[in-house]
């Protein structure tokens, strides 16, 4: 950046240069003419007083001989010197006896009158005889003016000229003291623009030459940052491999010759089967260890001029290229191979992994590299719903862009959670027999779009389901509905009931949260009930057993929703020793038309009674409904029938 001459160091060093020797300079000359014009004032005064002692000889000799006419003479050959205006002797009574020029002689004398700059001089005198008198002399001002005139212009003179010389050592002082400068802020600047720069050597040993050691020594280190800093922009720390954003750059490169040069190509995408099992029994060092281990072995299994990143977490992505899909193929089953005869050591265990691989085929029509990514990423969730630890091609159709439309409610998802974005509303359960008494409160989840519209938890469930988001949004339902129990707890009598995705029973931080917010917020564990859907708990019956068992030792209660597949369900849903079964709703709403599902609920009934487990219905509707409900005995109800939905108060 270019320095304004206003602003640069070298006009300030001249700047001050200037203005202190100009001070100098100054002082000296004042110093100078005040001492001349000193000097020429006393030369002036001794050429009066000599004037002056030898008009008084002979006005004493005058006034002894009283020849006054001739001494006017004298007088008047004295004042032809122009530095003389005017002789006058008086004698002892005041009386004017000669004069240079026209005076009243006999008279006594009157004030002389003086122009500018004149002055007089007077002189007592006594002769040998004792007559006195009075000699007055009036000389011109103007030789001293003249003095003083002349000395102001040679003074002036040598001013300008020394003030002139004086710009000019300044100025050149300036230059050489920045010159140096200048060179190591050109230096700089060149760095500062990444043009190539030649290290400077200013010379010397003083101040600036340790600066431009310095400059040298910074632009080293920063070179070696700055090659760390790339490497790191672009590698994973943990396994050295290309990272995500290296990854899309080479898979733009590559679609880009594709559709130049009509080659082919092959992006995979991997996700380990069973990763977490190692991360939760062994801790996550051991999880970091694993995929360094594992990037080895899959490195190994392709060729040098193959990109193998690691996406993040346990996903990586492998470019292969110039390759076709068959080939490709071969490469993915190899990959497969490979992470299935690997065997992780920890503590003790050997752990057998899995992956899922996604395979699709760039090409010259192939869609852009967001686009391939999806589609990579949704073959891959395809072989893992296929059985895992398989190989899926990818496929454009109406199944692929319904999980774009998916992955779109992703990003939506997380701004909603930095946002606050999600909302409560609640819904009473209460006793079929007595529908003013409330036993508790089930929580219901909203999520206010970037409009403002409550959008219901069926429009994104399915995607932060498909996404590992539930637990966060859960998080976040179980964060709310502690801190509006214990802002107003008169307003939620009973129980809260707060519903669990199959996703949450597994996650830790959920368990740590409930027992921080029950201390945070003074709340017994008694107060909460969990909801967790039927098939969610029958999947994983130990993950939910464990779940249980934990938060059960702080006196939490559970509840299983959306029971409807009948008495079997029932019998093994028993065995997580929960408080609560929720009917389905479609059980509910067909108790009146269908006698099997009438008698499906009273079997359920008697069953749950016997187990000690209490029963709500769901979505209830009408009144006919809450009476046959009544008649088969179940005592709690929730639905539109009874109360709907509202806001948190």
């Amino acid at each position: 950046m270019k320095v304004s001459w206003r602003h640069s160091l070298r006009l300030r060093i001249a700047a001050v240069t200037f203005l202190l020797e100009a001070a100098v300079l100054g002082v000296v000359l004042w110093q100078t003419q005040s001492y001349a014009l000193e000097r020429a004032r006393q030369l002036i005064e001794e050429q009066d007083q000599i004037a002056l002692d030898l008009l008084a000889e002979d006005a004493r000799q005058a006034l002894l001989t009283l020849e006054y006419d001739t001494l006017s003479d004298v007088f008047q050959q004295a004042a032809a010197n122009p530095h003389i205006r005017k002789i006058l002797l008086l004698d002892d009574r005041g009386t004017v006896v000669a004069a240079s020029g026209p005076a009243p002689l006999g008279k006594p004398a009157t004030p002389l009158s003086l122009a500018e700059g004149d002055y007089r001089r007077g002189l007592s005198l006594r002769n040998l005889a004792g007559e006195t008198g009075q000699l007055q002399v009036v000389f011109s001002g103007a030789r001293l003016e003249q003095v003083y005139r002349e000395s102001l212009q040679l003074g002036m003179v040598l001013g300008v000229a020394g003030l002139a010389l004086i710009a000019l050592t300044s100025i050149g002082l300036g230059a050489l003291l920045t010159r140096r400068i200048s060179r190591l802020t050109e230096y700089a600047e060149d760095i500062a623009r990444g043009h190539p720069a030649v290290a400077v050597d200013v010379g010397g040993r003083d101040e600036i030459s340790a600066l431009n050691r310095g400059i040298d020594a910074m632009v080293e280190s920063l070179h070696g940052q700055a090659a760390r800093m790339k490497r790191m922009a672009y590698h994973d720390p943990l396994t050295g491999l290309a990272n995500r954003l290296q990854f899309q750059e080479r898979l733009e490169q590559a679609l880009q010759t594709a559709r130049r040069y009509h080659t082919r190509h092959a992006l995979l995408y991997l996700d380990l089967d069973r990763f977490k099992v190692v991360n939760d029994s062994c801790g996550h060092d051991a999880g970091d260890r694993l995929l360094a281990e594992l990037s080895n072995v899959l490195r190994a299994q392709l060729r040098g001029r193959d990109t193998l990143a690691r996406l993040g977490g346990d996903e990586f992505g492998v470019l292969l290229d110039r390759i076709v899909l068959s080939e490709a193929l071969v490469v993915a089953e190899k990959l497969r191979r490979a992470v299935d005869q690997f065997r992780f050591n920890c503590d003790g265990r050997a752990f057998h992994l899995g992956v899922s691989i996604g395979v699709v085929e760039i090409n010259a029509e192939s869609p852009a590299a967001d686009r391939l990514l999806a589609l990579a990423d949704m073959a891959c969730y395809a072989a893992k719903e296929k059985g895992r630890n398989t190989v899926e091609v990818a496929s454009d159709d109406e199944a692929s862009r319904e999980q774009t439309r998916q992955m779109a409610w992703v990003p939506r998802i997380e701004a909603a959670l930095a946002q606050h974005r999600f909302l409560l509303h609640r819904q009473p359960i209460v006793h079929t027999g007595h529908p003013d008494e409330t036993i508790g409160w089930e929580f219901l989840l909203r999520l206010q779009d970037e409009q403002g519209q409550l959008l219901a938890p069926d429009r994104f469930q399915v995607a932060a389901e498909r996404f590992n988001l539930m637990p966060r949004i859960e998080r976040e339902v179980l964060r709310m509905a502690c801190e509006a129990a214990a802002r107003t707890p008169d307003h939620y009598p009973g129980l809260l009931f707060i519903n669990l995705s199959e996703q949450t029973l597994g996650d830790r931080d959920y368990i740590d949260q409930v027992k921080r917010l029950l201390r945070e917020f003074d709340l017994e564990g008694t107060r909460l009930c969990f909801e967790v859907r039927e098939n969610a708990a029958l999947n994983r019956p130990g993950t939910a057993g464990e779940f249980i068992r934990q938060l059960g030792a702080f006196g939490c209660r559970f509840c299983i929703e959306d029971l409807g597949n009948g008495l079997c369900n029932l019998q093994q849903l028993g065995r997580l020793n929960v408080d609560f079964v929720k009917l389905g709703g479609t059980l509910v709403q067909d108790l009146a038309t269908n006698p099997i599902d009438a008698r499906i609920a009273r079997a359920i009934v008697d069953i749950a009674g016997s187990m000690g487990v209490r029963l709500i219905a769901q979505q209830v509707e009408t009144d006919a409904q809450l009476r046959q409900l009544r008649s088969l005995g179940v005592d709690l109800a929730q639905g539109f029938a009874l109360a709907p939905p509202e806001p948190l108060p």
